[in-house]
């Protein structure tokens, strides 16, 4: 039997280990890095080069920093990466270390680390920006001591990628339930609520790439990293900074496709809807307020759906938000006793693979 005190530790590195061979599965398939890694462009596009637009913040910062001409664009974005996901690890890691209902719950430990929609799916779903987003929101929830902190949090999320734009409901929820817990005034949420909006409104209504050619832009891109330039269809970044909201809807799932491949998304349907469930269920708060837990829970899935095509993906970052979510009630003493069967449940969902990229026909790759 292993003892309380080993067990976190060995689950960390157990999702260490998972993770890295899924990121770098390269070595044992054969398949050239650049290839498995998918959109790299995130990485190499800066405010600089065209003006400002949604999802520069990380690519400024390693362009006008110098770091992504350093070495070769295929090992940079791999060092990159695995910098991140690492960090996220150790951040989660010493978040439930803090919290003691949860380090000595090994099953709970265990469905959190090798969910096959939390590390095991972000090493495999490479070439997006959900790593540092999700590093945002643990550090909006669990580390912004001041109204100040948090408001440059959520506003560093939003300029990272548009998407942690439906992580707010959650974070403001959880925010205001701390407050209200502790019968303080909200005056704390004013200024993080502000800035919020304001950066929201600037990236959805300024946020695109305007008044530049695809070829002037994908030109820059090819140079600044040629080993991905046309390996995949939407390799420069280009649709993703210049296209309209209503471009994003028309590339939608529409209902007919679900409904097509209803066999295959059904089980990463209902787990995320089980998380949100328990996670909503559990707290200790009215049920009104269980159903605000709840639907701000999904509200990435729900919203990202409707609006992208990366069905899977937003799936799991609804499941990380939900575990985020259990972590923080338990913080605020607002969490109950999960049942044996609840448990049973989310650590069975792990004896899956990842759940994969955004091809509905191809979850648990």
């Amino acid at each position: 039997m292993i003892s309380r005190k080993y067990s976190l530790p060995l689950i960390v590195l157990a999702s260490s280990i998972y993770s890295a061979i899924l990121c770098y599965r390269w070595v044992f398939t054969g398949t050239p890095a650049a290839n498995t890694f998918g959109r790299a462009w995130q990485y190499f596009v800066s405010w600089s080069d065209f003006g400002f637009a949604r999802r520069e913040l990380i690519g400024t910062a390693l362009t006008e920093s110098g770091l992504n001409r350093l070495t070769d664009g295929v090992t940079f974005v791999y060092a990159v990466f695995s910098v991140e996901l690492l960090v996220l690890l150790c951040l989660v890691a010493r978040i439930i270390l803090e919290q003691e209902s949860v380090r000595n719950n090994a099953a709970l430990c265990f469905a959190i680390f090798l969910s096959p929609a939390t590390f095991v799916h972000f090493a495999y779903a490479q070439g997006n920006l959900d790593v540092p987003i999700c590093i945002f929101l643990l550090l909006a929830l669990f580390c912004a001591s001041n109204p100040w902190i948090l408001a440059m949090l959520v506003v560093a999320g939003v300029l990272t990628h548009e998407s942690f734009i439906f992580f707010l409901p959650a974070i403001f929820l959880l925010k205001l339930l701390a407050l209200s817990d502790r019968k303080q005034n909200i005056t704390p949420l004013v200024v993080p609520a502000t800035a919020a909006t304001i950066a929201s409104l600037i990236v959805v209504l300024g946020g695109r790439l305007e008044h530049v050619s695809q070829f002037a832009y994908e030109g820059l891109m090819a140079r600044r990293m040629p080993q991905f330039a046309g390996l995949i269809h939407l390799w420069s970044g280009y649709f993703e900074l210049s296209s309209t909201v209503g471009a994003n809807v028309a590339r939608g799932v529409p209902l007919s496709q679900l409904f097509a491949y209803r066999w295959y998304i059904l089980l990463p349907t209902v787990y995320v809807i089980v998380v949100a469930a328990v996670v909503s269920r559990r707290s200790k708060y009215s049920p009104l307020v269980q159903v605000a837990i709840f639907l701000s829970t999904l509200c990435p899935f729900v919203a990202l759906s409707v609006i992208a095509t990366d069905y899977y993906r937003w799936i799991c970052l609804s499941v990380f938000l939900g575990f985020a979510t259990l972590v923080c009630l338990h913080k605020q003493g607002k969490f109950g006793i999960l049942s044996r069967f609840e448990v049973a449940l989310l650590v069975g969902f792990c004896l899956l693979c990842p759940i994969g990229p955004d091809l509905l026909q191809t979850p648990f790759p």
